[in-house]
C-alpha cells in the first residue's frame, strides 16, 4: 500500500489555489487550474478543480479500480452539466468563459503505475532504478512565451502596463489554440478531451519507487529559478527537507527576482502543489 503526502500555496494569500492535489485509496490526482480573462461568473478554476475532485472522490467510494480514463471522463461530464445549469454556458460556447486545468491521475500497483497525464502539469517516478518524468508539453512546444520573457528581460516589471500587454497578446495567440491539434489540451467541459491525454503504465516497485505530481508553480524549483538542476535533485532535497520547505524556498527566490528579469515567467508567483507517494513502511 502507498500512502499520500501533499503541500500546497496559493501564489497569493487573499486568492484562492486553484491547484488541488487529492486520493481515495490507492488513485491519485492533481490540478492545476487556469481562470479565464472574459469571466462573467463567479465559478472560475478554483470552483472547477473542486467540483473534480468532490467527482473522484464519490466514483472511487463506490468503485475504487474504476479505469482511470472513465473516472475522469464520467467526472468531467457531471462537472460540465452542473456548470450549465449554473452560468448557461455550454462547451461550444466562448471558450474565454469556461475555467480550464490540467490533470495527472495515477493509480500504483506492485510492479507498475497506471497513469494519467494531461497539459502541462509533471508525473515522476523515482527510485532505485533512476528517475521517470512524465509531462504534456505540446503547450510548451506549440505557443512561445518569449515575448513576455523579453519583455522582463528588458526590464519591465509584472505590475507594468507593457508585461500586462505583452500577457494579454500571449493570451489572444492561446485561446484559439485551446484544445485542438495545432495547440494543446486541457478540461474544459468536454470529456472527449481525456482522448488527448498521455495513459500508459511506467515500472514501479511499490516497496521503494517515490511518485512525485506537480503542478508547474511547483516545479519552478528546477525549471525556472535554478533552485535544482532536474529532478532527482529536487527529489533528494524532498527527502531531506520535505515539500514544503521547498515551497519556502521557491517563494524567496520569486521574492529575490521581484521583477523577474534574472528568471523569467508568467508571473510573480504561482499557485505550488505537489503530492507524494511513497510505501507506508516508508
Amino acid at each position: 500500500m502507498m500512502k499520500f503526502m501533499m503541500a500546497t500555496a496559493a501564489k497569493k494569500q487573499e486568492r484562492p489555489n486553484e491547484d488541488l492535489a487529492g486520493y481515495k485509496g490507492s488513485t491519485f490526482w492533481l490540478m492545476d487550474g487556469a481562470t479565464q480573462l472574459e469571466r462573467t461568473h463567479e465559478f472560475d478554476a478554483a470552483w472547477l478543480v473542486r467540483a473534480l475532485d468532490q467527482e473522484f472522490q464519490m466514483t472511487l467510494t463506490q468503485n475504487p479500480e474504476y479505469p482511470l480514463v472513465d473516472l475522469a471522463k464520467d467526472a468531467i461530464k457531471t462537472t460540465a452539466d452542473l456548470f450549465y445549469r449554473k452560468t448557461g454556458i455550454r462547451p461550444d460556447d466562448e471558450a474565454g468563459q469556461r475555467p480550464a486545468c490540467t490533470l495527472i491521475m495515477g493509480r500504483p500497483h506492485a510492479d507498475h503505475l497506471d497513469y494519467l497525464v494531461l497539459c502541462d502539469s509533471t508525473l515522476a517516478v523515482c527510485g532505485s532504478r533512476g528517475t521517470q518524468v512524465l509531462t504534456d508539453d505540446r503547450i510548451d512546444q506549440n505557443i512561445s512565451i518569449e515575448p513576455v520573457y523579453d519583455c522582463l528581460r528588458e526590464g519591465y516589471g509584472f505590475e507594468t502596463q507593457a508585461f500586462k500587454d505583452a500577457m494579454v497578446e500571449l493570451y489572444a495567440r492561446t485561446k484559439p489554440l485551446m484544445n485542438t491539434p495545432e495547440g494543446f489540451y486541457s478540461i474544459q467541459q468536454d470529456p472527449a478531451v481525456i482522448e488527448q491525454a498521455l495513459t500508459g503504465s511506467l515500472p514501479f516497485d511499490a516497496a521503494t519507487d517515490h511518485i512525485l505530481a506537480m503542478s508547474d508553480g511547483f516545479t519552478r524549483a528546477y525549471d525556472i529559478l535554478n533552485l535544482y538542476p532536474d529532478v532527482p535533485a529536487l527529489w533528494q532535497d524532498i527527502l531531506t527537507v520535505g515539500p514544503e520547505e521547498i515551497i519556502r524556498r521557491i517563494r524567496m527566490a520569486e521574492q529575490q527576482d521581484g521583477q523577474g528579469k534574472n528568471f523569467p515567467r508568467s508571473s510573480l508567483h504561482d499557485d505550488a502543489t505537489i503530492l507524494w507517494g511513497v510505501s507506508e513502511n516508508f
